[in-house]
């Protein structure tokens, strides 16, 4: 083993001794620092010092690395996860919101369906006069022209008529039974009932324009003729009884057969005419009987228009402010818990509107979720949301009524006017509750038998909720974002997704200064969701009396388990020979199947988000800005 030894050289004194010492100070140092320097390269001594140096000098760089990385994307999952929390969250509340739509237009369109439905039993007039103790009966004082068209002549001229037929029928009647006195003490049939003729003769509560009113009206021309039966009746009965006491013919007596025969002819008419007032005052009771119960039922059908328009009104709050507010402050909540700086949710760029520049007042709620719904705008009334949510509880509730009129009235036929008004109705409730509240709307159901020149009410200006797009024909499954290609991909990505935002600080990293941070202003995410309707599609047939079976649609009917109908107006023809629309459906279903997911963020949609999250917040901008790659590229859920 080398070692280190201190070299000297002898020196001799003055005494001759030998000293040991330095012989030359500066060549020996130099010959000892060189030889310590080589000494040093060879020894192996502390080697492993400089290893562990390195070794922990390497460690650290690594550990600060590998710590500030998973700092960093553990960050930058916790505001990603954020990001995905905010646009589904928000998402669920627009789906909450359209199902929440759905269920207030079938309330909406169930209320006008009973409304429609006792408005086709007794219309405008009995509205106005349930509560009169006269029943109208001073109303109807025979004019010229008839103030309310060609029916209500016709009406006044049975009225008078039916008067005219039952006195002469009771007179002759007496006279018949006048005679029945004297020989051949032959018996008569009975005179017409004064009851039955005060009951029929009686003025109806119910509108010109309704199923009761044409019923009576029918039936009183039924009684009219029964009493002109009585009355010929009664007449062969007198004949008879002169033919049996003829003395002109030989030999005398010769026509007492004939005579006879002619009275017996007589009494039997009398008797079946009588049967028949008895069967039409019957059928007239029945009427009475619904037009009570639709005169017992007037207030609460007169409140519906009130709490149609609140149920509007709290409606339009929910699409408008409620809806949106819940998923703004849903974003905010869920960046707050997550960590993050800030959060919000956006849906779209505000439109430009015709004067080219955007106006935010109006405008800038388009820049945060929202409901993909508008007021509906359709000009085809029959196709109207409103008549939709309607028509099908109309054909289905109307069943019960209309098998009482069946049964109970039938040759009053106030079951066909019942189907008639009642489908008439359906569309002209819809027209009037649909017209703007300034506006008047002036159809049989908004006027009072046209007395008084009447021009109708004033609009409710209640316009049922519709997806964007629908046209003013109501044709749905056409709209633009319904269709294949490029132009329906993007509406659809406006008005069904959202984006959501998230935004956090700048990570704090180990050794700050030597790890120089990518993005000085913080890190954002995002991420996009959309609602969708799990229900059922089908494409719809031109020629189809039902409904389209669309499932993205504010009604929501579930057309797999029962097809609903399409508003029809069917001619008088059409219904004496097609009894279709007296049979009963089955209960329309309803199923409310909005739903949300998340979905990979599109171009389109950031394009079109992008510039709002920017300008909603500086940081986010300068983040956004400062970005290597382009924003607009950053594609991730």
């Amino acid at each position: 083993m080398n070692t280190n030894r201190l070299i000297t050289t002898p020196k001799l004194t003055g005494s001759g001794m030998p000293v040991f010492g330095e012989s030359d100070h500066s060549t020996e140092s130099e010959s000892i620092d060189s030889m310590k320097f080589q000494t040093l390269l060879r020894s192996e001594q502390g080697l492993i010092t400089w290893g562990t140096l390195l070794s922990l000098l390497l460690l650290m760089i690594l550990v600060s690395l590998v710590s500030n990385v998973a700092i960093v994307v553990n960050r930058k999952m916790e505001i990603q996860n954020s990001a995905d929390s905010i646009a589904y969250s928000s998402s669920v509340w627009i789906a909450r919101g359209m199902n929440s739509v759905s269920a207030t237009n079938h309330a909406m369109g169930e209320m006008n369906a009973l409304y429609s439905i006792h408005h086709a039993l007794g219309g405008k007039w009995l509205d106005k006069h349930y509560s009169d103790k006269k029943r109208n009966s001073g109303d109807w004082k025979f004019t010229w022209p008839a103030p309310f068209g060609f029916g209500g002549a016709l009406y006044k001229m049975t009225y008078y008529g039916l008067i005219g037929a039952y006195w002469t029928a009771k007179l002759t009647s007496l006279t018949a039974k006048g005679l029945s006195l004297l020989p051949p003490w032959a018996s008569t049939g009975p005179g017409p009932d004064g009851d039955h003729y005060d009951r029929v003769k009686k003025h109806p509560i119910a509108d010109i324009n309704s199923a009761i009113f044409e019923g009576k009206e029918i039936l009183k021309m039924q009684m009219l003729a029964a009493y002109v039966a009585h009355t010929a009746g009664a007449a062969l009965y007198i004949e008879g009884y002169a033919v049996f006491w003829e003395v002109i013919w030989w030999p005398p007596g010769g026509n007492f057969a004939t005579g006879r025969s002619m009275m017996a002819a007589g009494k039997a008419a009398m008797e079946a005419a009588k049967k028949l007032e008895d069967y039409i005052h019957l059928q007239y009771t029945v009427l009475d009987q619904v037009e009570s119960v639709a005169i017992s039922l007037a207030p609460a059908k007169l409140a519906i228009p009130s709490i149609l328009k609140a149920v509007y009104t709290y409606q339009q709050a929910s699409v408008n402010v409620e809806i949106p507010g819940k998923a703004i402050a849903t974003a905010n909540n869920i960046a707050k818990r997550t960590g993050s700086l800030k959060g919000f949710a956006l849906g779209d760029l505000p439109s430009l509107p015709s004067g080219g520049m955007v106006d935010i007042a109006t405008n800038l709620a388009q820049i945060f979720p929202r409901l993909p719904v508008e007021p509906e705008k359709v000009t085809h009334e029959g196709r109207s949301q409103m008549v939709r949510a309607t028509y099908p509880w109309v054909r289905k509730w109307r069943y019960n009524i209309n098998l009482v009129l069946s049964v109970g009235a039938p040759t009053s036929r106030a079951s066909d006017g019942f189907i008639k008004w009642s489908n008439k109705y359906a569309m002209n409730s819809s027209q009037w509750l649909r017209t703007d509240t300034g506006k008047n709307c002036d159809n049989d159901l908004t006027v009072i038998n046209r007395r008084k020149r009447s021009t109708g009410e004033k609009g409710k200006g209640i316009k049922l909720y519709t997806i964007y797009e629908l046209n003013d024909r109501g044709q749905k499954s056409q709209e633009v974002w319904n269709k294949t290609g490029l132009a329906g991909t993007k509406k659809a990505d406006e008005i069904f997704c959202c984006m959501g935002y998230a935004k956090s600080e700048q990570p704090s990293v180990l050794s700050s200064r030597f790890f120089r941070q990518e993005n000085h202003h913080g890190i954002v995410c995002y991420s996009q969701a959309m609602i969708y309707n799990a229900n059922s599609q089908s494409p719809p047939s031109s020629t189809s009396k039902n409904q389209p079976a669309v499932g993205w649609d504010t009604l929501a009917w579930d057309h797999s388990q029962q097809r609903v109908r399409e508003w029809e107006d069917p001619g008088f023809w059409d219904r004496l020979f097609d009894f279709s629309s007296m049979w009963p459906d089955n209960e329309p279903k309803i199923k409310l199947n909005w739903q949300a997911k998340l979905t990979p963020v599109t171009v389109h949609k950031m394009l079109k988000t992008a510039p709002a999250a920017m300008f909603l917040d500086s940081d986010m901008r300068a983040a956004l800005m400062n970005a290597r790659e382009s924003q607009f590229l950053l594609q991730n859920h």
